[in-house]
């Protein structure tokens, strides 16, 4: 009995050994895979990790709108009071109106008269800002109404700039919007600042806004109301 106990327990020995070293076998093959793929998910959790560290926190809230005129008055620029003006050669006056702008609510409007055949008026302020935030997707907003045929502006633009600095962002009408602006009532005009050209992200500001016509007679005029920025 005890011989055959021993050939019996000898019997399941190689058995073991042959085992044990197809385990090895594999797990020396499975080893460079599994680290591989330990390092890709690492990778991916740190990576996240790094580009979004605290994806709970809400977005931060848009800038408020900078109301440049409204209503009979003149607003603000980042809390800065706001003065208007005008340019030698092209003189516009700017006064207070008592007409009603429907698209607004506002019961007073800006009227602006030139005795010549050019225009140009604005409101700047004493500090320049850095508006930056408003570029990506916000927009210059007013409702304007020309107080003569359009056929007779020949050419319109707003801006916005430092007066300090060489450069100025512009928008230039296209001459379909001159033209389908009215003489009688107003009409909402909405300017992305990405279609502003001459480097309209520009970090300081101290003029908000700005606007200039030619027309081919004197004497023209137009009115304005709701001038803003707004971040959207």
């Amino acid at each position: 009995m005890g011989n055959l106990v021993k050939q019996s327990y000898n019997a399941e020995t190689p058995n073991r050994k042959i085992s044990d070293g197809k385990i090895a076998m594999k797990l020396k093959i499975l080893l460079p895979a599994l680290l591989v793929l330990f390092g890709t998910a690492a990778g991916f959790f740190l990576g996240c990790n790094r580009s979004n560290p605290n994806p709970l926190l809400p977005a931060p809230p848009p800038p408020p709108i900078q109301t440049i005129w409204s209503n009979g008055s003149a607003g603000a620029w980042f809390n800065n009071t706001l003065m208007s003006g005008t340019v030698p050669g092209c003189t516009t006056t700017g006064s207070v109106t008592a007409v009603t702008d429907p698209i607004s609510g506002d019961s007073n409007t800006l009227f602006l008269t030139t005795t010549k055949t050019c225009g140009t008026y604005s409101f700047s302020s004493g500090s320049a800002e850095n508006p930056d935030a408003y570029y990506p997707s916000g927009h210059l907003v007013f409702d304007i109404e020309l107080d003569q045929p359009s056929g007779a502006v020949t050419s319109m633009n707003v801006q916005y700039f430092n007066s300090t600095l060489p450069y100025t962002p512009e928008y230039i009408f296209p001459a379909s919007l001159i033209n389908s602006l009215s003489p009688s009532s107003f009409t909402h005009v909405s300017i992305a600042f990405t279609s502003f050209t001459g480097g309209y992200t520009l970090a300081s500001v101290n003029t908000p806004f700005q606007i200039s016509w030619t027309a081919t007679v004197t004497g023209t005029a137009i009115t304005v109301d709701n001038i803003q920025w707004t971040p959207n």
